[in-house]
């Protein structure tokens, strides 16, 4: 625990021993309470924890529908103190329309050097069928996770993966390819980082958060390709009166030293969709092939602007403005060029999160 025999009594460090043990997601209890007797003073204040163990094995399973992703199954199975230490080792997999079969593999040591840092070893499979391409990977993260205080997290890694590409008839993919299915690898490390104070954690009311993230494939890290992809994604929420404002503005930003600065498609930059510009279908807002296909790009701008309001019981109503682009080139952002769109939707605000019914359309497009 973060209370030790000596120290000073504080509720802080009472409440960061609790945290402590429950992070390390071995008990379903934990309680730490200190002993008091009335009409005894002392230095000395013992105290009481308690403990119940988790079940070592636990699993879990989930279907669902977007009308993106369409069906969308889920099969989650975690065994928990591997080898009689606080490491586990979780099998997770799911389907979906965007992503016919994905499969991880997480061994997880949340106590890995020091107590705020945690290591995962995750090898995966997976096959995306986006609109704009469809590849298969196979490959292996490697990232140390840290907690540095109560809002900030970061995180520093090394991934592999060898990527196979599946070419769409009329739409050039890859620099002249060989054949219609291409194999490549990437190789390269990933950092992120991310400051919350917005709470709630699943419907925000107040607050704000923001994620900065970068990852640099090839150089000295090996793979077919060079280049660096930078990203920020900002968001501030604000209660006014029976209202909810949010705030968020996203940028991208590639930059390729390839000869022919190229970047593998599942890489660059999309937009529009439920996320993003919801007056465009998903990844469909920016370049297109002749065959009618998004291409990406390497530079991102999306600004969103929603104000909600409580109707009733669980539900909510929204209003929003949707904003964004993405350009071929690297670092061009002409703000004449932004795409808007406006729409109107409901929230039912769930325990594991929203469900959200949005309709939009562009303006002035």
């Amino acid at each position: 625990s973060t209370l030790k025999p000596g120290d000073a009594f504080t509720a802080k460090g009472l409440e960061e021993t609790r945290a402590y043990l429950n992070d390390l997601q071995l008990f379903k209890v934990v309680s730490v309470t200190p002993l008091f007797t009335a009409g005894v003073r002392s230095t000395t204040l013992p105290l009481a924890i308690r403990v119940e163990e988790a079940p070592r094995l636990s699993g879990k399973v989930g279907v669902g529908y977007g009308t993106e992703d369409k069906f969308r199954a889920f099969a989650d199975l975690t065994y928990k103190g591997l080898f009689g230490g606080p490491t586990r080792l979780n099998l997770n997999v799911k389907h979906s329309a965007l992503d016919p079969y994905y499969i991880n593999i997480k061994w997880v040591h949340p106590r890995f050097l020091s107590r705020q840092t945690a290591l995962t070893v995750n090898p995966f499979l997976r096959r995306q069928t986006e609109p704009g391409f469809e590849t298969r990977s196979l490959g292996l993260n490697l990232p140390v996770n840290t907690r540095i205080n109560e809002q900030l997290d970061a995180s520093l890694g090394y991934y592999y993966a060898a990527v196979t590409q599946f070419g769409v008839e009329g739409d050039v993919l890859v620099p002249d390819p060989e054949s219609p299915n291409l194999l490549y690898n990437k190789s390269g490390i990933t950092a992120a980082l991310t400051y919350r104070t917005a709470k709630p954690l699943l419907t925000p009311e107040a607050g704000f958060q923001v994620q900065m993230g970068a990852k640099v494939n090839g150089y000295i890290f090996g793979g077919d390709y060079h280049f660096t992809r930078l990203w920020v994604d900002a968001r501030q929420y604000s209660t006014i009166s029976h209202f909810v404002l949010s705030l968020r503005a996203m940028g991208g930003l590639l930059s390729a030293t390839s000869e022919d600065s190229f970047v593998p498609v599942e890489e660059r930059f999309y937009t529009g969709g439920s996320t993003s510009n919801r007056g465009w279908a998903r990844s469909m807002l920016g370049p297109l092939r002749n065959s009618g296909s998004p291409a990406g790009g390497k530079s991102l701008l999306e600004l969103n602007m929603e104000l909600r309001r409580p109707l009733f019981w669980l539900l909510d109503a929204a209003v929003f403005v949707d904003a964004g682009n993405v350009w071929t080139a690297s670092l061009h952002y002409p703000l004449n060029e932004l795409a808007y769109a406006a729409g109107a939707g409901l929230r039912l605000n769930t325990p594991i999160g929203p469900v959200r019914l949005d309709v939009s359309r562009p303006l002035w497009h």
